[in-house]
């Protein structure tokens, strides 16, 4: 099981707060190499060799991070000793920044395999971007997918009471119907939770499949689930159905842990690519926990 948890934290922030409340700066933004260098280290010494993926903390495109060639350098030099190199993005420029990310070379080489962003049904702005971030061969992370709390049973509005008949059709919570939106995106890896207690966690993820009232054919079975080393919130591995077809037409497809294709064993149409018979999913290992994921073959 443990071969299955990906764990990652991020760098540039450093915490000045002393643990007070009334603190007048809790901490301090600060994306310099010297940053960098100091809070590799911090986090080796906590964390050991079960780090896999190292994040800048918000890169903006106001911070001038991914112009600054010694931290860039430092990042590729982290690269090549084995770790995964990401940057999270965050706020109304999102798309902006993941594209510049996407440009940054370094000697011919981007130091960046990963990106975590905010995406969820009250902000989907970034998507685009991030498709084109997978495309490129990255790893992609959603954040935020319930919307810091505007998506589960506790907040108010319209959209919630939209959700809420939704989730009652299916037998389901607020937040997995939330959920089930960010992982059914195509050029998704990995959604964090953000589940802090078993009763939250339990809610995130309940036992029944999430079955659409209409609508009809597919099953995608995404075995990637992750969880943010800063916070240590764990995730277990299992498989989530995301039903977009009827279910008697579904296509069952199983999880690998190698790379290999089957045949769907019910032939219809593939929602996603639209091919009516015979078409395989394809296993690709996820970036970020190198666990296999099947997918569509026309996606």
């Amino acid at each position: 099981m443990t071969d299955a948890i990906a764990v990652g934290s991020k760098w540039g922030y450093t915490y000045v707060g002393s643990w007070r409340l009334d603190a007048p700066v809790h901490e301090v933004k600060d994306l310099s190499v010297e940053t960098l260098r100091r809070q590799i280290i911090e986090s080796r010494a906590l964390i050991g060799d079960r780090l896999q993926l190292y994040q800048i903390h918000s890169a903006t495109l106001e911070s001038k991070v991914l112009e600054n060639v010694d931290v860039l350098r430092e990042l590729l030099r982290l690269r090549a000793s084995g770790l995964v190199i990401g940057l999270t993005v965050t706020g109304p420029n999102q798309a902006d920044v993941i594209r510049r990310a996407l440009r940054v070379s370094i000697d011919g080489v981007n130091p960046f395999q990963v990106v975590q962003a905010t995406w969820n049904l009250l902000e989907r702005s970034a998507g685009a971007a991030l498709a084109e971030a997978k495309a490129l061969g990255w790893g992609v992370i959603v954040k935020e997918a319930l919307a810091n709390g505007r998506l589960t049973d506790r907040a108010n509005g319209a959209h919630v009471r939209a959700l809420k008949t939704e989730a009652v059709a299916r037998r389901t919570t607020i937040d997995a119907l939330a959920l089930a939106a960010a992982l059914s995106q195509p050029w998704l890896d990995v959604v964090l939770s953000g589940a802090v207690t078993v009763a939250q966690l339990e809610s995130n993820f309940p036992r029944q499949d999430i079955r659409p009232r209409t609508a009809a054919t597919m099953d995608v079975s995404i075995e990637c689930l992750g969880a943010e080393a800063f916070i240590f919130a764990v995730i277990p591995l299992r498989q989530i159905r995301i039903h977009m077809r009827n279910p008697a037409q579904s296509c069952q497809f199983a999880g690998s842990e190698r790379p290999q294709e089957r045949a769907c064993q019910t032939p219809s149409n593939c929602l996603l690519c639209n091919r009516r018979e015979g078409f395989s999913a394809s296993a690709s290992p996820c970036a970020v926990s190198g666990i296999s994921v099947l997918r569509c073959a026309g996606r």
